[in-house]
């Protein structure tokens, strides 16, 4: 059984009223708020506060802040007067689970349409990013196709031009002659033709040595490679079905090749829409699972739109997927690391972004940046210790 605070603190103007609730020690993260009008309600086990309040608020313009081990609220009066008290005088336990219910039902109610209206929006924002994308590629292949055909201008009017000039005169021949005979004197044959020696080494897909390379992990990741490479994408005959379809919502055959969705996912994350960039790298991922760059980009944006559990996921899914450890990847594994270490030290769980980020450092040790990150977070894992 939950055991209920009352020692809380309050204050009201005419207008506003402060609540202050102690977390008594329960970390901010682990606090669950839900408020409306009446009735407002912490939950942070094995602590409970909630309060049928003495007048309606205004719940739009209501606002609650945890931070320094309490949480704050600050409640606009629907009416401006003064209370007296905070919560209305005792009711029945009938009376008190009632005003729980329609609070509660009340509150789904409300969220149901806040998030109605953020998917409308969501989408209308996925919508008008799409066309602005597609403009800009638009106008930069009428700019390429414009370079394009003023260089055949140029080329044709210089070739014009040459055809119209007049046939130059061939070039004269001096003649050396002995001074001291009158003989002509014999040119000198040219040089001798130099050659080229063609040199052929054995192909090699990865940067290191031979003799410093796994041969079986090698093989082995180049075989996931190819595997992931060689998925299906749909059959012409369902694409033939669907064609219709297609051409109303504007949909090209490059919107089913999962590498340009990643291409064009990478250009909605570096203009800062990581919504639109998800929804590209998801689709890429219906099409194809077997590529971890795709996860590893979603990892990104989610750490960007502060979602760490989802980026925790995919940061793992793509570690799976760069499996074995080869100079090809190695790259690839130490920033995936260092993204899931980021995310762990965003949610508290300092001892495993300490973990990753070892790993990713000692993977990548000429990478300054990276170093630097993973030594400023040892001297705040130190900090805190201290």
């Amino acid at each position: 059984m939950p055991i209920l605070i009352k020692d809380f603190s309050w204050s009201e103007t005419e207008t506003h009223v402060t609540l202050t609730i102690p977390l008594r020690g329960v970390r901010p993260n682990k606090a669950d708020i839900f408020s409306s009008n009446l009735y407002i309600k912490v939950n942070f086990p094995p602590y409970l506060f909630e309060a049928h309040l003495f007048a309606p608020v205004l719940e739009e313009q209501c606002s609650a802040r945890v931070g320094n081990g309490a949480v704050v609220f600050n409640l606009v009066k629907e009416s401006p007067a003064i209370w007296g008290r905070l919560v209305c005088e005792e009711e029945s336990r009938d009376k008190m689970t009632l005003i729980r219910q329609e609070a509660i039902e009340h509150g789904h109610l409300k969220y149901k349409e806040e998030a109605k209206e953020k998917a409308r929006k969501k989408r209308e924002e996925e919508k008008f990013a799409i066309k602005q994308q597609m403009k800009l590629e638009e106008e930069e292949k009428d700019r390429i196709e414009k370079e394009k055909q003023d260089e055949r201008d140029k080329a044709t009017s210089e070739l014009e031009s040459w055809k119209k000039a007049p046939p130059s005169a061939p070039p004269t021949r001096s003649v050396r002659k002995d001074v001291w005979t009158g003989k002509e004197e014999q040119p000198l044959p040219p040089p001798r033709a130099g050659g080229n020696i063609t040199i052929t080494f054995t192909p090699r897909p990865f940067t290191n040595a031979a003799r410093e390379s796994k041969v079986a992990e090698e093989e082995e990741w180049l075989a996931k490679m190819a595997a992931a490479r060689k998925i299906k994408q749909p059959d012409n005959k369902k694409d033939n079905k669907r064609k219709g379809e297609e051409e109303e919502e504007g949909e090209s055959i490059n919107e089913r090749n999962p590498e340009f969705l990643k291409d064009r996912g990478n250009e909605f994350f570096k203009t800062g829409n990581f919504e639109a960039a998800i929804n590209v790298f998801t689709q890429a991922l219906k099409l194809n699972h077997l590529l971890p760059s795709l996860y590893a980009n979603r990892a990104a944006c989610y750490l960007s739109t502060g979602n760490t559990e989802a980026c925790i996921s995919d940061c793992c899914k793509a570690l799976e997927l760069y499996y074995p450890v080869v100079p090809a990847n190695v790259s690839s594994r130490a920033k995936v690391l260092a993204r899931r270490g980021t995310a762990y030290a965003k949610e508290g769980d300092l001892d495993l972004a300490l973990q990753d980020y070892d790993t990713a450092a000692k993977l990548e040790p000429k990478n300054s940046s990276l170093q630097e990150d993973y030594q400023n977070l040892k001297k705040h894992i130190m900090s805190l210790k201290i």
